[in-house]
């Protein structure tokens, strides 16, 4: 648990620092007589047609046909997000499969993501897949963070860091 709060911080902060929000404002009468208009953010995302720069995870393969929208890496975990036509419960159970046949434990499964661990129960590497469906553009987007075991270095320095555990 000790590195969960410090990690999350840092990939809150990452994340915060690299994501933009592709969501815009729409415009919704609710009355003909009303002169009131209310403004709600529209979900939807810039589809991709090619992969966009980064690499793949080497621990598991990409669901087919799936465009790479995304990728961060640093020390600490690497982030890959897809996009694809395929439905959330087929990109669902294709993860949950390639992840059990590699030895990988279902740690926790929720409606928007699954997380698997390996190794060592102090210090796993963690593996999550989040989920977010665009119905009105046909496109579910992926998103896999993969955080290796931290080494005793890695441990030592983030223990030196007064992070609160």
């Amino acid at each position: 648990m000790k590195r969960y709060f410090a990690l999350s911080v840092l990939g809150l902060a990452t994340l915060g620092a690299s994501c933009a929000s592709t969501t815009g404002p729409t415009t919704v009468t609710t009355d003909d007589n009303s002169a009131e208009d209310i403004y709600f953010e529209e979900d939807s995302i810039a589809v991709e047609a090619a992969d966009v720069y980064g690499k793949d995870l080497e621990i598991v393969t990409r669901y087919p046909d799936s465009i790479r929208s995304y990728y961060s890496s640093n020390e600490y975990e690497t982030d890959v997000t897809y996009q694809t036509t395929a439905s959330t419960e087929d990109v669902r159970t294709y993860y949950n499969d390639a992840m059990a046949a590699a030895g990988w434990e279902n740690s926790e499964e929720a409606t928007d993501y699954m997380e698997y661990l390996k190794g060592d129960e102090d210090n796993p590497e963690i593996f999550t897949v989040y989920f977010t469906s665009y119905d009105d553009q046909g496109i579910v987007e992926y998103e896999l963070v993969y955080e290796p075991a931290l080494t005793d270095e890695q441990l030592q320095a983030l223990e030196e860091e007064d992070f609160e555990f």
